[in-house]
């Protein structure tokens, strides 16, 4: 069987999308009847590397400056044409038998033209209405072509059920199954010991892009700092209102409290969930967030905004509170900052939690669905 795969996040670029590629990759490595060619984008130019015996990674110039987890318009056009380009020429020289999309804009739409069967995994910017930024352009435009490329695809998947559930606005009758992203559980682990809380660190390992909330966080650690001196966050990641979110640190006065990590190498991102005490993610949309998933499989209480995934990640192992309830958010952290007997019953449970979620179960899952492409029940 021979898959390509479309996204044009793959590490460093991107961010949850291009995490779960690159499990999902490392498992069908392993599946040795299955050939996968992977079209993403570059930071250093076109090139192509062999990731094992049966995963080819094909990577494209698409000019990209700036951050490594923000795409302009410009840059995902880009993608769009040179993906299309490479996919069309790859399947000319060795034909393919499914396309497997990640996003259904921009690389849905590049599976549609080139008349292969293809399977689209909704990530959440891609679906009509998850960013209230988009909201008239969804409307006017991306609710149209999207319901037009989901229609024609042979599987439209979510990774969370509220998601799946937002699409249904744009497309009523169409059937969204939910894939899960999973997390590895022996690269992350707990710490043998919780840290020492002569300084109580929150952790919030996102994009710094508005959707992701950080700003509230910022503000419920200036909050909390007025009675909790012991308070510190520390921001990992990059995105296009980190100047924007190092403006607001420094007029709240809390510049010494809030770490701007920036950029953090995948390899080093397992001690720094152990450095942590509790992980936070005040987002205003979500999709199944991978970096909360981690968070997990390391031990961590988490808390979450009533987004996406959230719900069932925060069972028993952590707290869920309303999108940009302030109030909510200051109380849950302190909740779990003064007590100690709750956060490790917590931790715990997190990572009890944790071995529910596995790469190699999301890669049965779409293993599953390829067969059913390629050979479909009668």
């Amino acid at each position: 069987m021979r898959v390509l795969v479309l996204n044009p996040e793959y590490p460093p670029l991107g961010g949850g999308a291009a995490n779960a590629t690159a499990y999902l990759l490392r498992e069908l490595s392993k599946h040795k009847n299955i050939s996968v060619d992977l079209v993403t984008a570059s930071v250093d130019g076109e090139r192509t590397e062999q990731l094992s015996d049966n995963i080819t990674l094909h990577f494209l110039d698409i000019k990209k400056e700036g951050s490594l987890h923000y795409y302009t318009n410009r840059q995902l056009l880009r993608y769009r044409q040179l993906a299309l380009l490479k996919s069309r020429q790859l399947h000319t020289q060795k034909p393919f038998d499914l396309v497997h999309a990640f996003f259904g804009i921009p690389s849905g739409v590049i599976a549609k033209q080139l008349h292969i069967p293809y399977i689209v995994s909704l990530r959440g910017s891609d679906v009509p209405y998850y960013n209230p930024r988009f909201r008239l352009a969804d409307r006017l435009f991306f609710k149209h072509l999207s319901r037009y490329v989901w229609k024609h695809a042979n599987y439209v998947v979510a990774n969370s059920q509220q998601l799946a559930d937002l699409a249904g606005r744009t497309s009523p009758n169409l059937k969204i199954p939910v894939i899960r992203n999973g997390v590895d559980i022996t690269e992350f682990t707990p710490a043998a010991e919780e840290p020492s809380t002569d300084t109580f660190n929150i952790l919030c390992v996102s994009r710094l892009v508005g959707r992701k909330g950080i700003d509230r966080l910022i503000e419920a650690v200036a909050t909390i700092s007025k009675t909790h001196p012991q308070v510190q966050l520390s921001l990992a990641g990059d995105g296009n209102i980190k100047n924007q979110l190092e403006h607001q640190a420094k007029q709240l006065n809390v510049s010494d409290r809030v770490k701007f990590l920036g950029a953090i190498d995948h390899a080093t991102l397992p001690n720094l969930y152990q450095q942590s005490h509790l992980f936070v993610l005040p987002s205003r949309n979500e999709g199944m967030s991978n970096t909360a998933l981690e968070a997990l499989a390391s031990g961590l209480p988490l808390i979450l905004t009533d987004t996406g995934g959230a719900a069932e990640l925060t069972q028993g192992n952590g707290k869920t509170v309303p999108i940009d309830d302030q109030i909510a958010l200051v109380e849950a952290i302190k909740e779990i900052m003064v007590d100690t007997t709750l956060r490790q019953s917590l931790r715990t449970s997190s990572r009890k939690k944790s071995e529910q979620y596995a790469w190699s179960a999301m890669a049965d899952s779409y293993i599953n669905l390829y067969e059913l492409v390629v050979s479909p029940p009668r």
